[in-house]
């Protein structure tokens, strides 16, 4: 099962020592629920909450850090038939249902609380919820699209970064040569 779940459904790539596809997941969760639940990505980016604060723990444990082992267990069954795109699915259908109770609070510790103490509390109705909505979802094209981006600003940044004397004589050199 480990096999199958690390090499088939691709979840391995997110455990590499420098966690650059951990970023890049964080990168498309941000931009999803910007895509998908704008208030609620406005009110956590009032409050300074990235995705990477909550969201990180649950595509390393695939929630079992946080969550019930019910709700653990269907997740582990959708990523079965779905691949690790279900870790998005979720991650993006459990804060869309609970939105207003997200806009209640109003600082950053009221709404850490609730995401680490109150969310992962689901019963068996909202669970229910949380799967049939990431089975009606599809947003493959969108993950795709927000890896390209994601990439493209990191080689902006790349560029954009200041080169030290010997680093600038190199890329002059190369571009010289071609």
């Amino acid at each position: 099962m480990l096999k199958l779940l690390m090499f088939d459904k691709g979840l391995r790539k997110q455990y590499r020592p420098d966690m650059i596809i951990l970023q890049i997941q964080m990168y498309q969760l941000s931009r999803l629920l910007h895509d998908y639940h704008r208030d609620l990505c406005d009110h956590l980016e009032e409050h300074e909450i990235q995705p990477s604060l909550y969201a990180a723990p649950w595509f390393l444990t695939v929630f079992a850090s946080q969550y019930l082992l019910g709700c653990v267990a269907r997740v582990f069954d959708m990523i079965l038939l779905q691949g690790s795109e279900v870790l998005f699915k979720v991650a993006l259908s459990l804060p869309g249902s609970h939105e207003p109770l997200f806009l209640q609070h109003e600082n950053l510790e009221t709404i850490v609380d609730f995401i680490k103490n109150s969310l992962p509390n689901l019963g068996l109705v909202q669970t229910e919820k949380t799967i049939n909505q990431v089975v009606e979802m599809d947003i493959a094209k969108q993950l795709q699209a927000y890896e390209v981006e994601c990439h493209e600003l990191q080689e902006e940044l790349i560029d954009s970064s200041p080169l030290g004397d010997n680093q600038r004589m190199d890329k002059l050199e190369k571009t010289n040569s071609s």
